[in-house]
């Protein structure tokens, strides 16, 4: 169960620790924030915060979740939350852009944005600009480098707001936003910035023959900081083996996570009982009768107040998900 939050390392006052990275002002810009799916990014701003780093955040959308996290109410920054939509505040829009037409790199930047916009061709990437004006036009204070956390979208508004700014730029790159950005955006995207992270060694594989500076590219695992967890005392003191501690994996069941596709592959070759109805699909491809009795054992499991029952069912799609996700990046890699 989560540890309660004053065992933490509490922020001085004015949000300022001191550490290796003080003196250093960190603009992080975010898809989103908050967001209780992606509470690593958070955990990771508290960590910038509690090594010294002057953090602020700038959000291309407002929060949607009814809930926070403890890690979100631990973390100092202020958040500037651009214009989701420009048609919404087209006022802040047209301020940006009339006090960038004093910037001398405004038309390198159009230049830039331009290259972009006949190659994808799209609203989303007129909206990338004007929220870069405003960015570069309402950023607080100084900053020594932006920060994108995700090398899609939130990437394209900082790369063109850095180069309005001439600041440096640096990317975190993780899993969907890599695999469905094309490859020409991530060479420039790759080039431009002084360094890339991302988290999987298959990531890294795939990215570094795309750059020109490989070295720049850089493998940093998530990994847990088990300080937020806290094993009951009976659990604890049971020896390691089959009658150890057990952990549940709890997902989210939607499309972009693969769930309902490990159920449909489980009910192909029969691994699971009833196959027969569990493997017929609707018209549009879903397996929905595995997917309701999926629903329907996890119902039933928490209404015993027993996750254990469904746990090895749950831990084992996850499992499979993942090691598949793995062996087809290895085998493209091999193709070449």
């Amino acid at each position: 169960m989560p540890r309660d939050d004053t065992d933490h390392k509490a922020a001085p006052a004015d949000g300022h620790a001191s550490g290796p990275l003080t003196g250093l002002k960190l603009a992080i810009v975010l898809k989103g924030y908050p967001r209780l799916s992606e509470t690593f990014i958070a955990q990771e701003i508290e960590g910038l915060e509690h090594a010294g780093a002057d953090v602020r955040l700038v959000s291309l959308r407002h929060p949607t979740d009814s809930h926070r996290h403890p890690v979100h109410d631990r973390v100092q920054a202020e958040v500037l939350y651009l214009p989701e939509y420009l048609y919404q505040e087209p006022w802040r829009v047209l301020t940006a852009l009339l006090a960038m037409l004093r910037n001398p790199r405004l038309r390198s930047v159009l230049g830039l944005w331009w290259r972009d916009f006949k190659r994808d061709r799209s609203a989303n990437r007129i909206r990338r600009l004007g929220q870069a004006l405003v960015l570069a036009h309402e950023l607080p204070g100084t900053a020594d480098l932006l920060y994108a956390h995700f090398i899609h979208t939130p990437c394209s508004v900082t790369r063109y707001a850095a180069r309005l700014l001439d600041l440096p730029f640096a990317i975190s790159a993780h899993a969907k936003d890599i695999y469905t950005s094309e490859d020409w955006e991530l060479v420039e995207k790759l080039d431009d910035a002084l360094w890339t992270v991302t988290c999987t060694a298959g990531n890294c594989a795939h990215l570094r023959p795309l750059t020109k500076r490989p070295e720049a590219v850089h493998l940093v695992y998530h990994g847990l900081d088990t300080t937020d967890l806290v094993i009951a005392e009976q659990e604890a003191a049971k020896p390691v083996g089959n009658s150890g501690l057990r952990l549940l994996t709890v997902g989210r069941a939607v499309r972009k996570k693969g769930l309902d596709t490990i159920l449909q592959a489980l009910a192909q070759d029969g691994a699971v009982p009833t196959s027969e109805t569990l493997r017929k699909k609707e018209a549009d491809g879903e397996p929905r009768n595995a997917i309701l009795m999926t629903g329907l054992l996890a119902g039933i499991a928490i209404m015993m107040q027993d996750l254990n029952e469904i746990e090895p069912l749950i831990s084992i799609c996850f499992l499979a998900t993942y090691a598949m996700v793995n062996g087809v990046v290895l085998i493209e890699q091999g193709l070449g």
